[in-house]
């Protein structure tokens, strides 16, 4: 792997797991999670607070040129700007920025409770279908409702325990993925599939989160909140099995009705 690193730059050619693929390209949150761990080089103990991804084009290739670079380096957070390339074509499939901060002191809220839901141990396993995303088999999936995706319900949310499979992620990484785990909520409303792939993904983490166990049970909600014209907007909440919140994301996705 070729780097070059300094103090605010740093680029370096990242090989794509084929396993995390979905659909027709590599798996958003898995792009932004490469993204996010090259940035702790460049903002050294200072947990990320949030990330905002912007998804170009697909990434098919195998390897990519990934830049991470600092906007603002100031005394309680740092700004960071990534861009992905992959070698197949000179343009840019991920634009992302990230926020790093210091931990401090002030009033505390907590987030808003978890779903009463039956613990991931008393849920049944759930397979994706990894002919269409094979990322599913980096990760266990057990809903935690009735509802399951393509079943033609009534409402565009679906609620899983995700664990994933050991991998070496950091908290961050780890928050970055689960919210773009499960199918796009959508699916629980439709009967068959449909390309529905993220236009972007921007996720906010809690102060709890950069101290939470990678490879750990969570539960994640994904409800769309309006879809209409071919696009749609999904929110997702993530919290651990004690009930708090780790993370919050909204995701703008493209409904590929005609693919």
């Amino acid at each position: 792997m070729a780097e070059t690193t300094a103090d605010s730059r740093l680029t370096t050619s990242i090989d794509i797991d084929p396993t995390w693929r979905s659909w027709s390209g590599v798996h958003g949150g898995y792009q932004a999670a490469r993204a996010a761990a090259a940035g702790h080089a460049l903002a050294p103990g200072l947990p990320l607070r949030a990330a905002h991804a912007m998804f170009t084009r697909p990434v098919t290739s195998a390897t990519s040129q990934l830049t991470v670079e600092v906007i603002r380096r100031g005394a309680t957070a740092t700004t960071l700007a990534a861009q992905v390339v992959p070698e197949d074509r000179p343009e840019a499939a991920l634009q992302m920025q990230m926020l790093h901060g210091v931990a401090g002191t002030g009033p505390v809220v907590d987030g808003p409770p978890a779903p009463d839901v039956p613990a991931a141990e008393q849920c049944e396993p759930f397979s994706l279908p990894l002919e269409l995303v094979p990322f599913g088999q980096n990760v266990e999936i057990r809903p935690a409702t009735a509802a399951r995706p393509l079943a033609g319900g009534e409402r565009a949310e679906l609620v899983a325990w995700i664990r994933i499979l050991p991998t070496g992620m950091t908290p961050a990484e780890t928050f970055l993925v689960l919210p773009d785990a499960l199918p796009p909520a959508l699916y629980g409303v439709l009967a068959s599939p449909l390309p529905i792939p993220t236009a972007d993904l921007a996720v906010h983490l809690t102060a709890d989160a950069h101290l939470a166990e990678p490879a750990a049970w969570y539960l994640v909600l994904i409800r769309t909140e309006a879809a209409r014209d071919g696009w749609s907007l999904d929110a997702s909440s993530v919290w651990n099995a004690d009930g708090q919140l780790m993370a919050l994301a909204r995701q703008t996705r493209r409904v590929l009705k005609g693919a």
